[in-house]
């Protein structure tokens, strides 16, 4: 029996982005690969791939706008990655996972379209690579993203409870108590402040 599909693209800064930043999403999307068969990541052209109207199409008339998922990285902040949110918020109407590292002081107006749009936007607070295999995955029991058609599911969805924070008990700007504060994502065995890793074995 075939395992059912949903398409997910990773939203993060490119342009100027440090080596060390990019390295770690390579290494996330190989293990994405690899350990969610369920999951389609979808590609990007990058920053110098095709002309800037190429771009365009490719990134928000092809993967934002037929994913299931748009994931959003927040650690390095990305001006391509505003207009990519934008799109997913109002054009199509996806649900959104925005995830940081807990060094990353969130901005209030994306917090407040946490707030804002609780049936569409999700907020975590992730440190390693089992962590945000955890938040895609939750996503996707929420939404059902391997059973919706993304040109035709609507906006809000009732069955979505209300925001959903990570706690994180070093009082790290943005973040509040959370139905899921229990759930793992920021296990004391895990490489917290070093960029997002494998949790350790």
């Amino acid at each position: 029996m075939n395992t059912p599909k949903f398409r997910v693209y990773l939203g993060h800064k490119l342009t100027n982005a440090t080596p060390e930043f990019l390295k770690r999403m390579e290494e996330l999307k190989a293990f994405l690969k690899k350990n969610m068969p369920e999951c389609v990541l979808l590609d990007y052209s990058g920053v110098t791939a095709g002309t800037p109207l190429d771009v365009w199409v490719q990134d928000i008339e092809g993967n934002v706008a037929t994913c299931d998922l748009f994931v959003a990285f927040l650690e390095e902040e990305s001006s391509d990655m505003g207009l990519e949110l934008g799109a997913a918020l109002y054009d199509s109407g996806k649900p959104i996972l925005l995830l940081a590292n807990p060094l990353v002081s969130v901005s209030y107006l994306l917090l407040g379209a946490v707030l804002k749009r609780p049936n569409q936007i999700v907020f975590q607070y992730v440190c390693t690579y089992d962590c945000i295999v955890k938040a895609i995955r939750e996503m996707n029991t929420r939404f059902r993203l391997d059973k919706q058609n993304p040109l035709t599911f609507p906006c809000v969805r009732s069955q979505t409870p209300t925001p959903i924070w990570n706690r994180h008990d070093g009082g790290v700007h943005g973040s509040v108590g959370s139905e899921l504060s229990d759930s793992g994502f920021l296990a004391t065995s895990s490489p917290v402040f070093q960029g997002y890793g494998q949790a350790a074995g």
